[in-house]
């Protein structure tokens, strides 16, 4: 007696490997998005100010504004915005100090402004009291995460 063919049971293993694959992307999904949010989180950005560089024409002084108060560089010394816009910066603060350091030497210096997103509604109140002193000013946005770090570095050691 022959056997006639008849259908015999196969397994077939493609879905369970589809659902696999499936699972594996979304784990895969998960650690890159878990790595992007722990690298944008508390990073510090350096700032090297060069002590001897004969390029510029004019140094930069390095401020960081978050909407309630300035921040100078080098030394990260802080001035409260209400003392530092008082009388329109012209007062005996660290910051008016600095503004009167800098309208003396306009033609030497200007200033470079870190701005965090919370004091993005009061910077141009910020940046007109230092344009009304004749000081020439740059500012560029930064993530309210990071560390900002600002200090000199001669020329001789850079890389």
């Amino acid at each position: 007696m022959s056997r006639s063919s008849s259908s015999v049971p196969v397994i077939s293993l493609f879905p369970f490997l589809n659902v696999l694959i499936c699972f594996l992307g979304v784990l895969i999904m998960i650690v890159l998005a878990v790595t992007a949010i722990s690298l944008g989180a508390g990073r510090t950005v350096r700032i090297n100010i060069a002590d001897n560089d004969q390029n510029l024409a004019l140094k930069p002084v390095y401020m960081e504004w978050d909407g309630a108060q300035v921040t100078l560089h080098p030394g990260a010394l802080q001035v409260p915005v209400e003392e530092a816009l008082a009388a329109g910066g012209r007062n005996g603060s660290l910051f008016g100090q600095t503004l009167d350091r800098l309208e003396e030497s306009r033609d030497k210096q200007y200033v470079i402004v870190a701005v965090r997103p919370d004091g993005f509604h009061n910077f141009a109140q910020f940046r007109q009291t230092i344009l009304d002193r004749g000081v020439r000013i740059g500012y560029e946005p930064i993530d309210g995460s990071w560390e900002l770090s600002v200090g000199r570095k001669s020329r001789e050691e850079s890389p």
